[in-house]
């Protein structure tokens, strides 16, 4: 197979991180975990053999070190299982499952392989491509997947994952994913056609006349104010409530507008977030919410969501904080919906003409403009990991989690849609502020606290 050649987004050294999954399955204490580790590692290596590149590194580029560059695959090398024995003190998987999984269950130093988002890689050392960790408590495995960014984005570690299911099951890893696996990244995201304009990217290109305010690497901000991760629940019902909520609000000329489950629980994250913000922050400034836009299908033809690349960008949806807790929710959902609708092919080739053509991919930043009053949301929800099937081993995962790593402030995830039908987001922000959140009388109605 051929070397692999990274894209225009995933050669960012911003990305120059991973992004991690957390399962959790329920083991019976009769079973080997000798056998189950031997499964793991078959499907492991199954996955390695349809995209051998997974067994690569992400280095420093040496034609240039304002970009990165995967590491030539060695044939033969796989990717070894990290096994990891909790039994001793860590909470029994019961534990978990009875306190809803909270994120000071789940240390991320203790069941993750390598950091993830906020905090980044540097200098020329090796990261792996892909990396599994299986971290056995008593009663039950917490098995943790890394897929570095510049490999893929959320969709594809939810698609390595799909495909990680697949194999343990015993099945065979169709024909098309295998295929749209191995895409050349150089042709699958295309620049502009000879005479297209080339749009305005301000808000994903650093301003190298203004100083910069936003922490981006965990070294950077040493003192208070303290961050943490918690979840928060929202039901199916509640869901569907907040949907019809954020419909009914709409103004006449939105009516026709197609609001999500999603749009909904996004925009009311977004206002309990800001509202509790408020305290210390400018009330003539504005607000913007950046949300993670899977962009495979708003290519001109698209790509299939089973093509592993990252091949993402974010929308900024803004909103003045002046009688920011008066706005019906239907007018954020509106905004937001508005704003996913002007993202199309030109736009996604357009950006891609503006990485290819940026020498010093260190001032691409999605987030480049990223102020304390904005926040930064990625969806899993729409992955239906949690009905998946991973053979008679392991069944069916109970949860899924981010692994509990740097917090940062205003960053969002939903994770992959339970089996109930209920989302769980993982919020990290400012410990006063998360306190604060417990007073909004909205917020506290729609969802249930986890920690």
């Amino acid at each position: 197979m051929a070397e692999l050649i990274l894209g225009p987004i995933d050669e960012l050294p911003q990305l120059r991180t991973n992004t991690t999954l957390l399962l959790g399955f329920a083991l019976p204490d009769r079973l080997d975990r000798a056998e189950v580790l031997k499964c793991l590692q078959a499907a492991t290596n199954t996955l390695v053999d349809k995209f051998p590149y997974l067994a690569g590194q992400i280095t420093v580029s040496e034609a240039s070190e304002d970009k990165l560059d995967a590491s030539k695959h060695v044939p033969g090398h796989s990717v070894a299982v990290i096994q990891n024995d909790l039994s001793e003190d860590f909470p029994h998987y019961q534990q978990i499952i009875n306190a809803k999984a909270p994120a000071s269950m789940l240390d991320g130093s203790r069941v993750s392989q390598g950091d993830g988002f906020p905090t980044f890689s540097s200098g020329h050392a090796l990261d792996p491509c892909f990396g599994m960790k299986a971290n056995f408590v008593r009663g039950g495995l917490l098995l943790t997947f890394a897929l570095s960014h510049s490999i893929g984005d959320g969709t594809s570690l939810g698609q390595v994952i799909k495909m990680f299911a697949t194999a343990c099951r015993g099945d065979i890893i169709s024909k098309a994913d295998i295929e749209a696996g191995n895409m050349n990244r150089l042709l699958s995201l295309p620049s502009l056609r000879s005479g297209e304009n080339l749009l305005e990217h301000s808000d994903i290109t650093v301003d190298t006349t203004a100083e910069r305010t936003t922490p981006i690497n965990k070294d950077e901000e040493t003192t208070a104010p303290l961050k943490r991760w918690a979840y928060f629940r929202i039901s199916d019902e509640k869901l569907a409530q907040l949907k019809a909520e954020a419909l009914a609000d709409l103004s006449v000329d939105d009516r026709n507008l197609l609001i999500s489950s999603n749009d909904g629980f996004t925009v009311l994250i977004w206002r309990a977030i800001t509202l509790a913000r408020l305290p210390h922050l400018d009330p003539n400034a504005v607000t913007t919410i950046l949300r993670a836009v899977n962009c495979r299908r708003k290519l001109d033809p698209p790509l299939p969501d089973t093509t592993l690349q990252n091949i993402v960008t974010v929308t900024h949806t803004r909103s003045s904080l002046q009688d920011f807790s008066k706005i019906p929710l239907g007018t954020l959902a509106s905004k937001l919906r508005k704003d996913l609708l002007g993202l199309n092919d030109h736009h996604v080739r357009s950006m891609a003409t503006h990485l290819r053509s940026t020498r010093d991919k260190n001032l691409i930043r999605f987030g480049a403009r990223f102020t304390p009053s904005d926040m930064v949301i990625s969806s899993f929800a729409h992955m239906p990991i949690c009905t998946s099937d991973f053979g008679p081993l392991l069944g069916q995962p109970n949860f899924v989690r981010r692994p509990t790593l740097t917090a940062a402030d205003g960053v969002v995830y939903l994770m992959p849609k339970n089996a109930d039908g209920s989302i769980d987001a993982a919020i990290s922000m400012r410990v006063d502020d998360l306190e604060r959140m417990h007073l909004d009388e909205k917020w506290a109605y729609y969802t249930e606290y986890i920690g």
